[in-house]
């Protein structure tokens, strides 16, 4: 398939030892499942927007090509804690994390906390680097608390492996990992040196900071309506998304409503303008779930 974009109910169905290639995107705008026994290849991003996107695949591998986006709040509706999960891009790709924050006090959980049996960054010749962000609530900020993310071990294997030349940039989010049978909190390796073997790749922090102008949602160098659209196109029908940050017009570290509605009160009702850096380039002042993967305006 090129893309899998349905505007209706729909069930895709692989049988066993069948697979399903999707060289675009994953983006419904309406309730869709993907019921798989086998492996999926996405060469572009998967984003589920409200509820729509479910997965019951339990055997296969899922890959990645983009970013990993959902806004589901029901944890059964994507069961990842059964499958590895691979990103083999080639520039930056983002995950959105959904877990409930207990620590590696895993044995409290009643389901796989919108973990993965296992994550994979970056494949040998073709290293990429993953930035995990926490852009919407999932239903478990625990109030107000950021969410996790849990890798939960496959098949005797460690939940995480980052392949030589890749990097998995953490941020301020917390992740854990069972490793050799073991609940890691993987914030805690970054600043040993060596770093714990995890397939000869790194785990960073906060990645370099990109700099970017606040409000210009779609990076063309304007701050009109088509910012405000642009984000509402983001939110609602899955849409692209230039830089996370620069769609967060309120800087409160989440994707919401609110963020266009800024944009058009400024300009149409003499409203407060959105938060710095707006009408210039500039870092994010308060560090936080989104990020930037790119903002070609700015240096």
């Amino acid at each position: 398939l090129g893309s899998l974009s349905p505007a209706a109910l729909t069930t895709v169905t692989a049988e066993v030892s069948s697979n399903i290639e999707i060289l675009g995107d994953i983006a419904p705008t309406a309730s869709t499942t993907i019921n798989s026994a086998g492996s999926i290849s996405v060469g572009g991003d998967v984003v589920g927007s409200g509820s729509f996107l479910s997965f019951l695949t339990t055997e296969g591998d899922l890959t990645i090509g983009g970013s990993l986006h959902f806004e589901n709040t029901d944890e059964l509706q994507l069961p990842f804690e059964t499958i590895e999960v691979t990103f083999d891009g080639s520039g930056a790709q983002s995950l959105e994390v959904g877990g409930l924050d207990v620590g590696t006090s895993t044995v409290i959980l009643a389901n796989g906390n919108f973990g993965m049996g296992r994550l994979v960054v970056g494949t040998p010749g073709n290293p990429t680097t993953v930035n995990l962000v926490d852009m919407v609530d999932n239903g478990n900020t625990g109030g107000g608390s950021p969410e996790a993310l849990y890798l939960w071990g496959l098949n005797g294997q460690d939940g995480i492996e980052i392949a030589t030349g890749s990097t998995l940039c953490l941020g301020t989010l917390n992740a854990y990992a069972l490793i050799g049978g073991v609940w890691e909190h993987l914030n805690n390796m970054i600043s040993l040196n060596p770093q714990p073997a995890l397939g000869g790749g790194i785990l960073c922090g906060t990645p370099p900071q990109i700099e970017f102008d606040r409000s210009d949602a779609n990076a063309d160098g304007f701050f009109n309506i088509a910012d405000a659209i642009y984000g509402l196109n983001y939110l609602f029908s899955n849409g692209p998304a230039v830089c996370f940050d620069a769609i967060d017009s309120d800087d409160d570290g989440m994707l919401t409503i609110n963020d266009p509605i800024i944009v058009a009160f400024n300009l149409f009702a003499s409203g407060p303008p959105p938060a710095a850096p707006f009408m210039t380039c500039g870092v994010d002042p308060t560090p936080d779930g989104l990020g930037c993967n790119s903002f070609s305006l700015c240096p």
